[in-house]
């Protein structure tokens, strides 16, 4: 729980030396990765949430893999709606 990025004060967060560091990496990710966009993000004291968005697949029509997973071709999976634990339909 240790404040690695900055601290909440008068309730907005104040980034460190590190906050700051992590912010700038954020707006670099597309400069490093052309095919990843930052949609959002905000940086917490202790740790960050960020929304990526891969376009890899929209602009060229190639997969892109994981570590642990490739992706499948767009429109190859259907999901529908559901309540309950989620079911993949092939």
């Amino acid at each position: 729980m240790e404040h690695f990025f900055g601290n909440i004060e008068d309730g907005e967060m104040v980034l460190n030396d590190i906050g700051r560091v992590a912010d700038q990496c954020m707006k670099d990710v597309s400069v490093h990765f052309p095919h990843v966009v930052v949609d959002e993000f905000i940086i917490m004291p202790n740790h960050v949430h960020v929304i990526l968005v891969v376009d890899h697949i929209i602009k060229t029509g190639a997969f892109v893999e994981t570590q642990k997973f490739a992706s499948l071709p767009p429109g190859r999976v259907k999901m529908p709606p559901t309540h309950g634990p989620m079911k993949q339909i092939f």
